[in-house]
């Protein structure tokens, strides 16, 4: 069910109406089946400045499911108060119910929606157009830090607010989704797509949507700017599924991969950080590199589960939370049991899994492609119940040391190296090799011969086949760096 108009639930005879005792209905701004959204002004404070009012009205009557609502409400108006401290979005000032009904009190941005820059036939130029994408890139950064979908990313949900000409996200689907659950809790079973025609992709559009979700919306906007044209007006290839674009806009190449990239069809071959996107667009526009918002001091914690819960947004056993629907409970059991080998047959077969694979060995392109959230979540199992000495941040400190870089092909310098006995023993897979413990006097150890005990050494598991793998390995974790706490749970040499 998509967002529509309807009646505003508050009549307003000469701005009568007091909500909370205090926020004076000025206006009706808008709303639709998710709820109403009003301005107000604030009688309580000097000046009586204007503040924005959501009311979400729930269709329940029995006392279960309206304490059901109430605890929804108070859960997620949390959430929205810790995303309050970004100046590009909108603060939460209030939260209360009144007759059994809900709302929320945000601060009011004063500006112009990007849809009237955006308007039909108005083309951003190539500069104007990855400006726009950083600035908004940049405050998806701190939401999906947070672990917060957006969900309703369009140019009518974009303010330049007028004081800074900053653009501020506003309209949190997270809202509307609260709302759903308040309205349907107990009497329905139904999957409602949040989001707007045009910019929601296929897995929103069945109710799943995902991080990269909020992504292939900002890469639509960005069409949006090059083309002129709203997204609904482009067509689509009729056997990829894919948009046809780019004989609509004068683009480079390398921004067309980009915007291409972010709004393919399956969602596996998007980017699937706002991170990763940012590292591709910031050398098109190297006097414009846009600084990040710093991690929030609350999410660091010394509790490794309370770490891996806050940093991949899910917990271990949550299949809903995984990228691509992983649950990781049997492998935390087999780590906090100590069965290492188990383990890391468990992870390749969770690896492969997440590639829709059950046999082979994953390539180097798909290792590049594997989701941060859930090759992070991986990484810290490891680490913290081996203590630090096994896991992927181990091995990528490992690789580095010894020279290894994120490019070669490793298995065609070893075929070279079989004829040149000193290049063989000197190249990085066979360095990484040796100080890893997977190989011994010059030969490589058969999988059952290696050490699956807290006596391996530093490194050891998970296991990989060759250098190719290990190098695709280093170049994803640095492109998810940032997904990192800084915090260093790993051993000390």
């Amino acid at each position: 069910m998509l967002e529509m108009n309807v009646r505003p639930m508050i009549n307003l005879p000469n701005g009568e109406v007091k909500l909370g005792g205090r926020y004076q209905i000025v206006s009706y701004l808008g709303g639709g089946g998710f709820g109403q959204t009003y301005l107000a002004q604030d009688n309580h404070l000097p000046g009586q400045p204007r503040c924005v009012v959501k009311h979400l009205k729930p269709k329940l009557t029995d006392d279960e499911s309206l304490a059901m609502a109430h605890r929804l409400f108070e859960t997620e108006a949390q959430v929205l108060y810790r995303l309050s401290d970004f100046h590009q979005i909108p603060r939460l000032l209030a939260h209360f119910e009144e007759n059994q009904e809900f709302y929320l009190v945000q601060e009011f941005i004063d500006g112009d929606n990007l849809s009237q820059e955006l308007a039909p036939g108005n083309r951003f130029t190539e500069v104007q157009t990855i400006a726009l994408l950083q600035e908004i890139l940049a405050v998806l950064v701190y939401l999906h830090q947070h672990h917060v979908i957006h969900r309703d990313l369009k140019p009518s949900n974009l303010i330049r607010r007028r004081r800074d000409h900053r653009i501020v996200l506003i309209d949190f689907g997270a809202v509307k989704q609260l709302s759903t659950q308040i309205q349907t809790h107990g009497h329905s079973t139904r999957t409602i797509a949040i989001g707007s025609p045009g910019y929601m992709p296929s897995e929103q559009m069945a109710g799943k949507p995902r991080f990269c979700s909020d992504l292939y919306a900002v890469g639509m906007i960005g069409i949006q700017a090059l083309t002129g044209l709203h997204p609904k007006s482009l067509p689509e290839d009729a056997r990829t599924s894919e948009i046809i674009w780019r004989d609509r806009a004068e683009v480079s190449p390398r921004l067309g991969d980009i915007l291409d990239k972010m709004v393919r069809y399956d969602f596996r071959e998007r980017y699937q950080t706002a991170l990763e996107v940012l590292a591709d667009l910031n050398p098109l526009a190297p006097d414009r590199l846009m600084s990040l918002p710093p991690v929030d001091a609350d999410l660091q914690t010394n509790s490794p589960e309370t770490r891996i819960q806050m940093f991949t947004g899910f917990g271990v056993g949550s299949p809903s939370g995984s990228e691509v629907g992983i649950d990781y409970k049997t492998l935390q059991d087999l780590l906090f049991a100590k069965s290492w080998q188990a383990a890391d047959q468990e992870t390749q077969r969770l690896m492969l899994k997440a590639f829709e694979r059950e046999t082979g060995q994953l390539t180097a392109d798909e290792i590049r492609q594997f989701p941060c959230r859930d090759l992070y979540l991986i990484n810290y199992l490891w680490l913290h119940h081996s203590d630090g000495l096994f896991g992927f941040s181990v091995q990528q400190d490992i690789w580095k040391s010894v020279g290894g870089t994120t490019d070669a092909i490793y298995p065609a310098l070893e075929r070279f190296s079989k004829h040149r006995g000193k290049w063989r023993i000197n190249s990085p897979w066979q360095r990484f090799g040796g100080r890893v413990g997977w190989r011994s006097r010059e030969q490589w150890l058969p999988y059952g011969q290696l050490c699956f005990s807290l006596e391996a050494p530093k490194g050891h598991l998970p296991h990989w086949q060759n250098g190719e793998q290990v190098a695709a390995l280093i170049s994803r974790m640095d492109i998810c760096k940032p997904y990192v706490p800084h915090i260093d749970i790993t051993r000390k040499p």
